[in-house]
């Protein structure tokens, strides 16, 4: 019953975490680029803080096109994603992501070199360059260090119990040894 009590006290003791959504609406994002294709629209939405650790989108949204295009996204430190936005569809969506571990060390004013060519032909169409702020978030460790502690308090507190159940059933065996 007590290893029972205490499984539950640790086991809820333990940080839970949940595996949140990513929202590709253009709302969800702190920038947005317009760029004209050859009088098409394209939106491009991305958040100027890539959050080391964290998976970062650049969405792209074409209101119209008649032709291919090729998308290559590139950081001056050559990390690059490419992608095709293909003609012959109005309202269309696609999307680049870039993993957390993309980065090791805070940036500041980081460039982001976007081309766009016509798939056909390689026509350049569009160069773009945005900057953005690469950020080593906070380390947790006073979070697992309280937890931590915690447990090791409540390891104590029920080592502490236990012997003094056992104490006071040696106690109990030499009163009656006594008597």
């Amino acid at each position: 019953m007590r290893i029972g009590l205490i499984l539950v006290i640790l086991l809820s003791l333990a940080p839970f975490s949940s595996a949140g959504q990513y929202c590709h609406e253009d709302n969800c994002f702190t920038n947005r680029g317009y760029i004209n294709l050859n009088e098409e629209d394209l939106y491009v939405y991305y958040n100027s803080l890539f959050t080391i650790g964290e998976n970062w989108f650049v969405v792209f949204h074409v209101t119209g096109t008649d032709n291919d295009y090729d998308v290559d996204l590139s950081f001056e430190d050559g990390n690059s994603k490419s992608l095709t936005l293909p003609g012959g569809s109005s309202n269309y969506t696609d999307s680049v992501s870039f993993s957390g571990s993309t980065f090791a060390s805070e940036k500041f004013d980081f460039n982001l070199h976007l081309t766009i060519t016509q798939s056909q032909g390689g026509e350049v169409v569009a160069n773009s360059t945005f900057k953005i702020d690469i950020n080593k978030p906070s380390d947790d460790d006073m979070f697992y260090l309280w937890g931590g502690m915690t447990v090791f308090w409540v390891a104590i507190g029920a080592y502490v119990l236990y012997l003094s159940s056992q104490f006071r059933e040696l106690n109990k065996k030499v009163e009656r040894i006594e008597k």
